[in-house]
């Protein structure tokens, strides 16, 4: 959250990232689900913690083929 806080305004609006991600309810145009913690933890999606890391397997997975 921190990297885009960073990114487009302020290293100090990472909460304000954080529930912007909770709240998109438009995946598929926003990809959310890329956003990670800086721990490393991959948690906090909407539609759950499994589908989150599931996608981002299958996106790793499709990288790698490529």
């Amino acid at each position: 959250y921190r990297r885009i806080a960073e990114t487009v305004c302020s290293a100090r609006a990472a909460r304000a990232v954080g529930g912007a991600c909770a709240a998109n309810s438009i995946s598929v145009l926003i990809p959310c689900h890329r956003v990670i913690r800086s721990t490393g933890v991959i948690d906090g999606y909407r539609w759950s913690n499994p589908l989150k890391r599931s996608l981002i397997g299958w996106e790793s997975a499709q990288t790698t083929a490529e």
